[in-house]
């Protein structure tokens, strides 16, 4: 029969970690969709994408305070909190998607993640539950110093289009869970995308949650860069595999 041909591309992962080689791993496969017509994503708007990341990393750069650094200002919100992150639209669910696995992978944390649009019919009920009861907070609390916090509340975070591209749909049902949050007392924060082409929207949010998860980690006394977890599960996976042949 016909033999199934592939193409080898190779990438420059170094001696980075997978999370952190995500550009490097995803370019070269973009560029090759773009060419063959599967996906249109042009040098240029990588370009511009290249440009929004250097952007996103001056703003959230370590020297910058944590009252004018959008990441140093999310990891404070969600220090102490069970963050529920909402995508609004497609392109912010893949956003939350990625936050949260950071979240869990850099700064050994509890997240959960999903689009807006099911949310709306499903887990917003966690508004009725128990992680959504909040007690005043005292403004000049450390959520860093508070090795035993005596409960997790919820933090919602919005992942949110441009205001040129979200939909009217999408505006919606982000109004309607901020309505329904403010109601039930749950805090929510906002990590919103600036204007652009939809590539430069995507690094923007996804950089701006790579650096957020690495600041809470560093904030909890937290290494973000093993994973020994993992990297035992790995090895308990291939043991047994071994093990049966």
């Amino acid at each position: 029969g016909d033999r199934v041909r592939g193409l080898t591309v190779a990438v420059d992962k170094a001696d980075r970690h997978t999370r952190t080689s995500l550009w490097s791993l995803a370019i070269p496969l973009l560029a090759v969709a773009d060419a063959l017509g599967l996906a249109a994503v042009s040098l240029d708007e990588m370009a511009l994408a290249a440009d929004r990341l250097d952007a996103t990393a001056e703003a959230c750069r370590p020297s910058s305070e944590s009252f004018v650094n959008p990441a140093k200002r999310l990891a404070i919100d969600i220090a102490g909190a069970l963050p529920v992150i909402w995508g609004a639209g497609t392109l912010c669910r893949v956003a939350a998607k990625r936050f949260a696995r950071q979240l869990h992978a850099n700064a050994k944390y509890p997240a959960l993640d999903g689009g807006l649009q099911e949310a709306a019919h499903g887990t917003v009920a966690l508004f009725d539950g128990l992680f959504a009861t909040t007690t005043p907070e005292d403004v000049f609390r450390d959520p860093f110093d508070d090795e035993s916090p005596r409960t997790m509340p919820l933090r919602v975070v919005l992942m949110r289009d441009s205001p040129e591209s979200e939909t009217e749909t999408d505006a919606g049902l982000r109004r309607a869970a901020e309505h329904l949050a403010g109601e039930r007392g749950v805090r929510t924060s906002q990590v919103a995308a600036d204007n652009g082409l939809p590539f430069e929207r995507l690094a923007q949010l996804i950089a701006l949650g790579d650096f957020a998860s690495v600041y809470l980690a560093l904030g909890l006394g937290i290494d973000p860069s093993p994973t020994r977890s993992v990297l035992e599960m790995k090895e308990r996976i291939e043991s047994s595999r071994r093990n049966r042949e």
